[in-house]
């Protein structure tokens, strides 16, 4: 028994394989089957003509959405612009937001989102000017205001 080259003595339990390898392609098959592959989508490239079909010419300019005040501290005081018009009272800069905004929501679509007011203000700008303009904006009812800050503002005021 002792060194006989048999070996079954040395390895007394037989690994049927066969029923291994039948379990593992049953469970190959039935992942393959229960997996879902997304569709493979292709895009093609296209140069159309663009003085032909339904949009025929450039396209008409689009009304901006915004009404923008800038605020920036020049010497010992705030310097305000509407857009790039330079304002000087409380009065003229409320009637041209005014006009504006109401503008801007006249030819605003169903679809199209509230124009907003952007205060634009430097570092250097005292929160007193920017609230000011914020209660002039709460005064005729304007609830979309928003801030930015400019890299330019931002290299004057800080003095780069």
């Amino acid at each position: 028994m002792a060194g006989g080259g048999g070996g079954d003595e040395e390895n007394p339990v037989a690994v049927n394989v066969v029923a291994l390898i039948d379990i593992l392609m049953c469970l190959l098959l039935f992942y393959m089957c229960a997996s879902k592959f997304p569709a493979l989508e292709g895009r093609m490239d296209a140069w159309l003509p663009l003085d032909k079909g339904a949009n025929a010419g450039p396209p008409p300019p689009k009304l901006l959405d915004e009404v923008r005040v800038k605020l920036s501290w020049v010497g010992e005081q705030t310097v305000r612009q509407f857009g790039q018009r330079p304002v000087q009272d409380d009065k003229e800069l409320e009637a041209l937001i005014v006009n504006q905004y109401s503008a801007l929501l006249q030819g605003k679509k169903k679809d199209d989102k509230d124009p907003s007011v952007i205060i634009e203000a430097g570092a250097q700008v005292p929160w007193r000017d920017v609230i000011d303009v914020m209660d002039i904006c709460r005064r005729n009812r304007i609830e979309s205001i928003e801030f930015a800050f400019t890299s330019d503002a931002a290299g004057k005021d800080l003095g780069k």
